[in-house]
């Protein structure tokens, strides 16, 4: 199931919040590995990471 606009956004938000993994599994319904690719894709950790 492909990520939309909003979905993206919020993973941002919460990630910049600094929600646990097990936290976004929940919260989006996805598994860990799809999590992982989308933060990767969008280069939140480059982005957020001090």
């Amino acid at each position: 199931m492909p990520w939309t606009k909003e979905e993206d956004e919020k993973l941002e938000l919460l990630f910049c919040e600094g929600k646990s993994m097990g936290e976004l599994i929940n919260l989006f319904g996805r598994n860990r590995g799809a999590i992982v690719a989308r933060i990767k894709k969008l280069e939140l950790k480059e982005k957020y990471e001090h």
